[in-house]
């Protein structure tokens, strides 16, 4: 919810259709030099969601520390 917020403020409506991965190249489009970071949160969170290995341990890591960076350097852009 909070990278949906982020990128609301970022000029990109979220729309409930729109994959997670989708949604996240969007917003990457909108904040070019975030493109990569937004890339492979995008994709953790695909893992996560998608896999057969559920969303525990490493993933689920490797997940809430990249949205905990992107959000930490979002005042970057603005």
């Amino acid at each position: 919810v909070r990278l949906i917020r982020w990128g609301e403020r970022a000029g990109v409506p979220f729309r409930r259709s729109a994959a997670p991965l989708a949604y996240l190249r969007a917003v990457g489009a909108r904040l070019p030099e975030r493109r990569a970071e937004l890339e492979a949160a995008g994709v953790l969170f695909e893992e996560l969601v998608y896999s057969e290995h559920g969303a525990g341990g490493e993933r689920g890591s490797r997940f809430q520390k990249a949205v905990r960076d992107l959000l930490r350097r979002r005042g970057a852009r603005r």
